[in-house]
C-alpha cells in the first residue's frame, strides 16, 4: 500500500482536511489561471521567439542582399551588353577606315606610278638637249641694274631651221625676248609695275595676271607657293628665274566677255554697273511702269569694251601694267596660242614636268566653263536660258563644233543632266577629229571687233599699244571687217 494510504489509516481525519484544502487550492489555482491566463511565461516559451525573431530579421537582410545582387547583376549585364555593341562599332568603323585608306593608297600609288612613267619619259628625251638649253637660254638673258639693260652680244643668227621641239621653243623664246629687248630700250616707253609675284622653292617665280594665272597653266596649286604682294617700284631687283603668260589683247577682252557677261560670273556684279548706265527706256516712263531691276545678263559686247577702256581693275589692265617685262627681266615668255607646248618645256626646265600628267588645257577650260554655269543659277535666268548660253560660250571659244541643233532644244530641265552630257561627247568628236579650234575662236573674235566703231577699236589699240609691242601682237589684223 502506498504511504498516503498509511497516513489516511492511521488519522483519518487529519488526513481529509489535508485532501480537502489541498483540492479546493488546486480548485482555485486552475479558476484564477483560467480567467487571467498565465502571469510569466514559461523560460521555453520566450527563449523561441527571440530565436524565432533574429532568423526572421536574418531573412529579411539575405532577402535584401539577394535583391541587391540581382540589380547589380542585372547593371553589369547591360553593360556588358553595350560594351559588345559599341566593340561591334567600333570594329566596324576601323572596316571602313581600312577600306577608304587602302582606296585611297591604291589611288595615290596609280598616280605614283603615271607619275614616274611620264618623268622617266620626258627626263629621257630633256637629257639630250639640257645643257644646251641652259647655255642657250643664258646667252639670251643677261639682265642687271635698276630697269636698264646690260646684255652679251647675242650669237649670230642662223639660217638652219631648228629640229626638235625643244630647239623651236628656244628659238622660239629667243625672238620673243628679244624683241622685249628691243622695245625696253625706248626710253620713251611708258613704265610698267609688278603687281604681285608667286616664288616657289625650285626657284622659279611666276608674275600673276588675272585669268591667265587660273586658265591657262596647269593646275597652278601644285607647284606654287604663297604669292607675296611685290612694292610698286620701278627698281626690282630679280631673286629667281621669272617667267609669265601673255595673250593677244583682242583676244583677252573676247574671251573675258564670253566668259563674265554671256556666262553669269559677274552679272551681279560689274553686269549691274554697266546696265544701269543705259538710259531708261522711254515707253516704260510713258506709260508709267515700274522699270524692272536690272540682272546684269544682257551686256552687250561693245558695252563691256567701253566699261574696260575706262576701267582700272587688274583684269582688264594692260599686261606691262601688271608683269612689266622691262623690270621683271623674264627669263621665259608663254604665249597663250602656244601655252601646251610652252608650259612643257617650261615646267621641264624647273624639273616640274610631272604636273602636266594629269593636266589637259582644252578640258580643264570646257569644265570650267561648265561648273561656272551650273554654280551661278540666279533668278533672272531659268536653266535653260543657261544652257544656251552655256552652249554659246562652248562654240564660239572653240570647245565644241559649232553650227550644231542640239543647242535650240536646251530647255529648263536640260541642265546639268544633258548638256553636259552632249558638250562632252562634242568636245571628244572634236578632240578625235583634230577641229582647228584656232580658226574657229577666230571668226568669233573677228566678227565681234568688226562689229564695233572705228572710235571705240581705236581706243582699243590705243589703251594695249605696249602690249602690242612688247609681245608681238598684231595691232590691226586684217580680217576685222570695222563698223562705220
Amino acid at each position: 500500500m502506498s504511504r498516503l494510504s498509511r497516513i489516511f489509516r492511521r488519522n483519518p481525519i487529519p488526513a481529509v482536511l489535508v485532501c480537502t484544502l489541498t483540492t479546493v487550492s488546486l480548485f482555485v489555482s486552475i479558476s484564477k489561471f483560467s480567467e487571467h491566463g498565465p502571469s510569466v511565461k514559461p523560460p521555453e516559451d520566450t527563449a523561441l521567439a527571440v530565436a524565432g525573431r533574429v532568423a526572421l530579421e536574418k531573412q529579411e537582410s539575405l532577402n535584401a542582399n539577394l535583391l541587391q545582387l540581382q540589380k547589380e547583376f542585372a547593371r553589369v549585364e547591360t553593360e556588358l551588353k553595350y560594351e559588345k555593341l559599341r566593340g561591334q562599332m567600333l570594329n566596324k568603323e576601323l572596316e571602313e577606315s581600312k577600306k577608304k585608306e587602302f582606296a585611297r593608297v591604291e589611288t595615290e600609288l596609280k598616280y605614283e606610278k603615271l607619275r614616274g612613267q611620264m618623268l622617266n619619259k620626258e627626263l629621257e628625251d630633256a637629257k639630250k638637249m639640257l645643257h644646251k638649253e641652259l647655255e642657250d637660254a643664258k646667252k639670251v638673258r643677261v639682265w642687271v641694274g635698276f630697269g636698264g639693260f646690260v646684255g652679251l652680244t647675242p650669237p649670230p643668227p642662223t639660217t638652219q631651221q631648228p629640229k626638235t621641239p625643244a630647239e623651236f621653243f628656244h628659238r622660239e623664246q629667243e625672238r620673243r625676248l628679244a624683241n622685249i629687248l628691243d622695245v625696253c630700250s625706248d626710253t620713251t616707253r611708258p613704265f610698267g609695275v609688278v603687281n604681285s609675284l608667286l616664288p616657289t622653292e625650285d626657284g622659279m617665280t611666276y608674275c600673276v595676271i588675272p585669268r591667265l594665272t587660273k586658265d591657262r597653266l596647269p593646275e597652278p596649286r601644285k607647284f606654287y607657293g604663297r604669292g607675296s604682294k611685290m612694292l610698286r617700284s620701278r627698281r626690282y631687283r630679280n631673286p629667281s628665274e621669272i617667267f609669265f603668260a601673255v595673250q593677244d589683247p583682242f583676244k583677252r577682252l573676247w574671251e573675258t566677255y564670253v566668259d563674265n557677261f554671256r556666262l553669269p560670273r559677274k552679272w551681279n556684279t560689274n553686269g549691274i554697273k554697266i546696265e544701269a548706265k543705259r538710259p531708261p527706256k522711254k515707253s516704260a516712263i510713258s506709260e508709267g511702269k515700274q522699270l524692272m531691276k536690272t540682272c546684269g545678263m544682257d551686256v552687250t559686247f561693245q558695252e563691256f569694251v567701253l566699261f574696260a577702256l575706262k576701267s582700272y581693275e587688274n583684269e582688264y589692265d594692260p599686261f606691262y601694267r601688271l608683269c612689266d617685262p622691262c623690270q621683271l627681266k623674264p627669263t621665259y615668255v608663254i604665249r597663250d596660242e602656244s601655252r601646251q607646248t610652252d608650259s612643257r618645256f617650261v615646267l621641264q626646265h624647273f624639273n616640274l614636268a610631272w604636273v602636266l600628267a594629269s593636266s589637259n588645257f582644252t578640258r580643264d577650260e570646257h569644265l570650267s566653263y561648265i561648273n561656272n554655269t551650273e554654280a551661278r543659277k540666279l533668278k533672272c535666268a531659268t536653266g535653260g536660258e543657261l544652257g544656251k548660253r552655256l552652249w554659246y560660250a562652248l562654240e564660239v571659244m572653240g570647245i565644241i563644233p559649232g553650227g550644231t541643233t542640239s543647242a535650240p532644244y536646251i530647255d529648263d530641265n536640260t541642265l546639268p543632266a544633258q548638256i553636259i552630257k552632249i558638250a562632252t561627247d562634242l568636245f571628244q568628236v572634236a578632240e578625235d577629229r583634230g577641229m582647228d579650234r584656232i580658226a574657229h575662236k577666230r571668226k568669233y573674235l573677228a566678227e565681234a571687233f568688226g562689229s564695233l566703231p572705228q572710235h571705240i577699236l581705236d581706243s582699243v589699240k590705243k589703251k594695249y599699244e605696249m602690249d602690242f609691242r612688247l609681245f608681238g601682237y598684231e595691232r590691226d589684223p586684217s580680217d576685222f571687217e570695222k563698223s562705220s
